[in-house]
């Protein structure tokens, strides 16, 4: 993508700049860091998650669903 400059007054670029910077900072307190670095923070939930059924579309099935389709492994 070929992007051209844009050009603001030198009011705006401050202004720009320095919402920027208190955004950065803020994101940077407010924004709990992964503690095993592996993108999630509860290990509790994440396991619980990874057990849960899922549709083909990736979305979790809803208790009746899940009930549904272990009642369907179990018959064969």
């Amino acid at each position: 993508m070929n992007e051209q400059p844009l050009y603001v007054n030198a009011h705006q670029f401050n202004c720009i700049r320095k919402r920027k910077l208190r955004r950065d900072f803020l994101d940077s307190i407010t924004r709990p860091k992964s503690v095993n670095g592996s993108g999630y923070l509860h290990e509790s939930r994440h396991r619980h998650a990874m057990n849960r059924l899922r549709a083909p579309s990736g979305r979790f099935l809803t208790k009746e669903e899940a009930k549904e389709v272990r009642m369907k492994e179990r018959k064969g």
